[in-house]
C-alpha cells in the first residue's frame, strides 16, 4: 500500500520513491554499501504490517525506529 504524508530516502543510489509507489515493475535499488532505503512518517503513524519485494537477491537487513 502506498504510504502519503511520509519522505522517502535513499543512501547515495537510487530513487526511493519508487521503493514505495505499489508497483511492482518499479525499484529502488541501493548501491552505497550498508546503504539504506527507508521512509518517515510526517506525522504519528501506527504500523501494523510491513511488507518487502526484493528486486534482487541478496543479504537484507530490516531496521524499525
Amino acid at each position: 500500500m502506498r504510504q502519503v504524508g511520509t519522505s522517502f530516502f535513499s543512501d547515495q543510489g537510487g530513487t526511493a520513491e519508487l521503493a514505495f509507489d505499489d508497483d511492482f515493475d518499479t525499484t529502488c535499488t541501493q548501491t552505497a554499501v550498508n546503504g539504506a532505503i527507508g521512509c518517515q512518517f510526517d506525522t504519528q503513524t501506527q504500523v501494523t504490517t510491513v511488507g518487502v519485494l526484493s528486486g534482487t537477491s541478496g543479504v537484507f537487513a530490516l531496521f524499525f525506529e
